[in-house]
């Protein structure tokens, strides 16, 4: 749902292209920039730099609408060769969903032309809404990129029960694309559930969940166990599921559980829209229309092998 693309800085050259991308990047739109090489901004910088006062000040408001959806590549760059060369190579290795750029000498399908760009380009075309199979591992490749870029992970589930299997395993599989975090610390993971009249620090629920999810998390992680509660006063409602990280979400339409072994079950998976992100994160993540009851840290306990940053 949520891809990155390469763009060439050389060729965001105009107020329209700039403009463009401007308007088609972000989550809500599926598309993220990669931020290749480390150099990308400076050398937009130094293609606005020879510009009139008045018109780079216009370049430079759409350019500003961008970089909040930049990330980071972790990719090679070879400065003796030119921008284009080297992201069709990375890319057999560590690929884009495609490149963009002005030209493309070797006509290679996945470099796509920033002129000719539009919502049918396929493999510029992406969508904000998809059915999948509720299989744990369906679910958590739906949002493995945005968890593996995130600094803070919501998992938002009002009737999530650790005892029961089919809540384990697509918890253990959002916990492994969060290991596989592409920042220099761990991601702060949260698990949101809705807490019972006798919610208590210590009780038979918080008990359980240190049981059975200790042993799924990676030992280079811990989850924090949120129970809230509805407020009397906006009465907003603990109802729907989601996926929420500082970078977007997405809303589950069933549940943070699979099939249970239910053959031909699906689910709907939406992309946020910015609004209503913005919206769920003042609830959830700030806390904002619901009461805090109990918190309890889980350390994750699963042994994981040692590895750098994903790319």
């Amino acid at each position: 749902m949520v891809y990155e693309y390469a763009i060439d800085p050389t060729c965001l050259s105009d107020w329209h292209r700039l403009r463009f991308i401007a308007d088609n990047v972000g989550v809500p739109k599926g598309r993220l920039v990669s931020e290749y090489p480390g150099s990308w901004r400076k050398t937009i910088m130094q293609v606005l730099s020879g510009r009139l006062p008045v018109e780079r000040s216009r370049l430079e408001v759409q350019y500003q609408r961008i970089t909040p959806h930049l990330i980071s590549p972790h990719r090679p760059f070879d400065p003796q060769r030119d921008w284009l060369s080297n992201a069709e190579e990375v890319y057999t290795s560590k690929p884009f969903r495609a490149i963009v750029s002005s030209e493309n000498p070797r006509t290679l399908p996945f470099v796509l032309s920033i002129d000719g760009l539009d919502d049918t380009t396929e493999l510029w075309k992406t969508s904000q809404n998809c059915p999948i199979r509720r299989k744990a591992k369906d679910m958590a490749a739906t949002v493995c990129f945005l968890l593996q870029l995130a600094r803070d992970v919501l998992l938002i589930d009002r009737h999530f029960d650790p005892g029961a299997v089919r809540f384990r395993r697509p918890f253990e599989q959002f916990a492994a694309c969060c290991a596989k975090t592409r920042n220099p610390a761990p991601p702060r993971i949260r698990l949101l559930t809705e807490a019972t009249y006798l919610a208590a620090a210590g009780d038979p629920y918080e008990h359980n969940c240190r049981h059975y999810l200790a042993p799924l998390i990676p030992n280079t992680l811990s989850c924090e166990l949120v129970r809230i509660r509805e407020k009397t006063s906006p009465a907003e409602i603990i109802h729907n599921r989601f996926v929420l990280t500082d970078r977007g979400g997405v809303k589950f339409g069933i549940g943070l559980d699979d099939d249970n072994g239910q053959e031909g079950q699906t689910d709907d998976v939406d992309l946020l829209s910015q609004e209503s992100f913005d919206l769920r994160w003042r609830q959830y993540a700030l806390m904002q229309a619901f009461d805090v009851v109990t918190v309890a840290t889980i350390a994750g306990t699963k042994p994981v092998p040692a590895v750098g940053i994903v790319a």
